[in-house]
């Protein structure tokens, strides 16, 4: 068919492939729509609910103290001498920076043709479409990402949500386990509230969604004000451990078999270098820029967060 760019591209059924882009001849006027249609997911649910901290190194470390068990004897007789135990000496934590970036580049050509012009600016457009994938970058890192630093060739990754709430000894290994209301509050719910903390925040993919809404216990669900009608997804669940928000995380991100409670507070995205852009310097007809983020997860306390996995509806 005749190309509605002119001589420039035809844009065929398929976005990649040897027929994707051909050269063709035809009228010169353009006719499209001025919005970028994005088609993949861009919410990133557990990063946008977390609060943010600067670090000042690339190895941040914190302070974590734990109180002495009840002692159950603690009587003295009149006139008694004091008595000495050994100091609760605080345990230090160690965490390290994980530096992630996305590249992109616009020939000259490309950044001056009108084609494009209906969507802005090429090298603008390019530039929000990196950012988008470097936030879902980041939402999975946050979640999923193990700690690693060997040397100075080798990337660092830093300790992820699931890993730090693992090596707390808070995480339950499912096996094909079908999940219901008692898993939610005995184990999961219960697991953050016997540790001292008070869970907030819950974490589902769609599988563990759809039974969590059966559920019988007292809940909130949306309701649509406007329409005046009940939205069958629960929001909140009151539980005898306190209220949770109910957090709907994608399965590109979270396991659809996993789940995950926090105590919210305890927990932030911390930063060594905020998202930054480099345009290094050119070395052709082309625009190029780089962007940027050095960070890491702040797990101050990870026995405020419980996990299971391998769960089924």
């Amino acid at each position: 068919m005749a190309a509605p760019y002119g001589t420039m591209f035809d844009f065929g059924g398929t976005v990649s492939g040897s027929n994707s882009i051909g050269w063709d001849s035809g009228v010169r006027e353009i006719d499209m729509h001025d919005d970028l249609i994005m088609l993949s997911p861009t919410a990133t649910v557990t990063h946008s609910t977390l609060d943010e901290t600067d670090f000042d190194s690339v190895t941040p470390e914190w302070m974590q103290v734990t109180l002495a068990s009840i002692d159950q004897n603690n009587a003295v007789s009149e006139a008694a001498d004091y008595t000495y135990e050994d100091q609760n000496v605080p345990a230090r934590v160690q965490q390290v920076c994980r530096h992630q970036r996305k590249t992109a580049q616009v020939s000259g050509r490309m950044m001056k043709d009108k084609t494009f012009d209906a969507i802005g600016k090429l090298k603008d457009q390019q530039s929000a479409v990196r950012m988008l994938e470097l936030k879902r970058d980041k939402n999975h890192a946050l979640i999923n990402s193990q700690i690693a630093m060997t040397n100075e060739s080798t990337a660092t990754r830093f300790r992820g949500i699931l890993e730090a709430i693992s090596d707390a000894g808070n995480h339950t290994v499912g096996s094909s386990t079908t999940f219901s209301e008692e898993i939610l509050k005995d184990t999961i719910l219960a697991g953050v509230y016997e540790d001292g903390f008070e869970p907030t925040d819950l974490y589902v993919p769609p599988t563990l969604q759809t039974v969590l809404d059966g559920f019988s216990a007292d809940n909130t669900r949306f309701v649509d004000v406007d329409a005046k009608k009940l939205v069958s997804h629960i929001n909140v669940y009151d539980s005898p451990y306190g209220r949770v928000q109910i957090h709907l995380e994608r399965e590109i991100y979270l396991d659809s078999g996993t789940i995950f409670a926090l105590d919210r507070q305890w927990w932030r995205c911390g930063y060594f270098r905020r998202t930054w852009m480099e345009e290094p310097p050119k070395d052709g007809d082309r625009w190029r820029g780089v962007i940027q983020v050095d960070w890491a997860l702040e797990d101050l306390a990870a026995t405020s967060g419980y996990s299971h996995d391998n769960l089924v509806a």
